[in-house]
């Protein structure tokens, strides 16, 4: 079996004025150029099923589905910190680098202790890019549970022969079954299904709704009455219910050029892995809706006849299940959205969390929220604007000083979910969208020890991340600069490699 395949696409458009380019982040979107299998670990996975057989490898590169379980080297409590001096030394013909522009912010802390060792116009606002989404996941992290799932359930409907599927946030679906060590795909569509045409088959009551969530045929049919038996028997309608989820799909602060070429698409409470925006990929403007459509016809394809289209509906209070499938964990979906920069699924995941919060399922709600939450964390906010929890949006404003303070909060968090998000950052040489970087030259210093998010608009240049230097010392370390030429990305991104390789190489004392 396998464990988390992330499917990542290596496709480079050319767009208009205020062009997304994400792949290995050379600018924002669900893309980047590798694909990362995981390693076999000799156990099964914790939510597998009983006697499931250990993960094997699935052919690639293998590397394990979780970035905390990489092997690198641990933090030293021992270990010297690095003096400000001489980071200045090191750090300061980096900044100046012409590559990354006249407009730079830099802030690099010590992991343990907190204190600045160094900064370059730290406080000022500058446009971050996809390192928004260390901000949106640090707003997720400190919302709801990492380990919570978000199920996507059937109900009977409060009329005859109604059923209701019901949205709970999953955008990751598999359309065929799913897949138990997989984090896109696995519930599937299918499997629910599978649930759903046994129980209407087997006519079961409500007594026995309860069956074993996420198994094909779940209730015993024996001892079916007749009439449950009459009623099964019955042809069906479907019903469409996306609770408090439901909202705009669009965010109007997205460029439609982006849009339109595939580095962001609809935001909605239940979505196909098919459906994940792509370059040159058409996806449904109406996720959920096309979702429930494809179920209707993996329900007659198992004999049970459905009539009428697709209609939306609240599903009653208290209803009869008739199936559900489960989703991976919300800690691993993030993970995934940070390791392929997913703009998409990053808003899908924050509108989740802030909708659980109480608030509205809007853009803008949602972006104020991940603002508080921020503020929330301690970390300074002067300047702070979220367009967008993605980072995609113009108009984002952080400073690299409140980049630094979410990191440094969650290399020092005492309840695990907000160290996730520092934990499972692309790593470098190995995992998302820092996989193809730190290969070759000074960069390779920083190769498995530079854990970082990248961010790369047009003339927008970011990392943000933890480095472990070569004494064993951790830090955390924040670069914007967004005034790069419009024609000088990879210079620039090559440039930030460089200044976070030199934390690793060096002692600095």
């Amino acid at each position: 079996m396998r464990r988390a395949r992330w499917t990542i696409a290596a496709a480079v458009l050319a767009v208009g004025a205020y062009v997304g380019l994400d792949i290995a982040d050379v600018a924002p979107g669900a893309l980047t150029t590798d694909r990362p299998v995981a390693a076999p670990t000799g156990a099964p996975a914790p939510n597998a099923p009983p006697g499931a057989p250990a993960p094997a490898p699935a052919g690639g590169r293998l590397l394990p589905a979780d970035a905390a379980d990489l092997p690198l080297p641990p933090a030293a409590g021992s270990a010297r910190q690095p003096s400000a001096a001489a980071l200045a030394a090191t750090l300061d013909p980096l900044i100046a680098d012409r590559a990354l522009g006249p407009a730079v912010g830099a802030m690099v802390r010590d992991a343990r202790t907190g204190q600045v060792l160094y900064e370059k116009d730290s406080a000022a606002p500058r446009t971050p890019a996809s390192t928004t989404k260390l901000l949106t996941a640090a707003a997720v992290a400190t919302s709801m549970p990492m380990s919570a799932t978000l199920d996507t359930t059937v109900v009977r409907g409060a009329e005859p022969g109604e059923i209701v599927l019901v949205a709970g946030g999953d955008t990751l679906l598999s359309p065929t079954a799913g897949e138990p060590f997989a984090v896109p795909g696995r519930a599937g569509l299918a499997d629910l299904a599978d649930q759903v045409a046994a129980r209407l088959r087997a006519g079961a009551s409500a007594s026995g709704a309860a069956g074993t969530p996420g198994a094909a045929g779940t209730s015993g049919a024996a001892g079916t009455s007749g009439a449950a038996a009459d009623r099964a028997s019955e042809p069906v309608t479907i019903r469409l219910d996306e609770g408090a989820l439901a909202g705009p799909r669009i965010d109007p602060a997205w460029v439609s050029a982006d849009v339109a070429n595939g580095y962001a698409g609809p935001v909605a409470p239940l979505g196909l892995t098919t459906y994940r925006p792509r370059p040159g990929q058409d996806v449904p403007t109406d996720p959920a809706l096309a979702t429930a459509v494809a179920f209707r016809d993996a329900l007659a394809a198992r004999g049970v006849v459905v009539t009428g289209r697709v209609s939306r509906g609240a599903a009653p209070a208290t209803a009869e299940r008739l199936g559900v499938v489960r989703s991976a964990p919300v800690g691993d979906q993030l993970a995934l959205a940070l390791a392929e920069s997913d703009n998409t699924l990053s808003s899908a995941l924050a509108r989740v969390a802030a909708v659980r919060s109480g608030k509205a399922p809007t853009f803008d709600a949602v972006s104020a929220w991940v603002s508080d939450r921020v503020a929330a964390l301690g970390a300074p906010t002067d300047g702070l604007a979220v367009a967008d929890p993605s980072g995609l949006a113009p108009g984002s404003r952080a400073s690299a000083a409140t980049l630094a303070a979410v990191l440094l909060a969650g290399t020092q968090s005492a309840a695990g979910d907000l160290a996730r998000v520092t934990a499972d950052l692309p790593t470098a040489g190995l995992v998302g969208t820092l996989a193809n970087r730190y290969l070759t030259g000074p960069q390779r210093a920083g190769a498995g020890v530079v854990r970082a998010k990248t961010g790369t608009l047009t003339g927008v240049s970011s990392l943000a991340g933890t480095v472990l230097t070569g004494d064993g010392r951790l830090l955390v370390f924040a670069v914007l600069a967004d005034r790069v030429p419009a024609t000088g990305t990879e210079d620039a991104r090559e440039a930030l490699d460089r200044f976070a390789a030199a934390l690793a190489g060096c002692g600095c004392r």
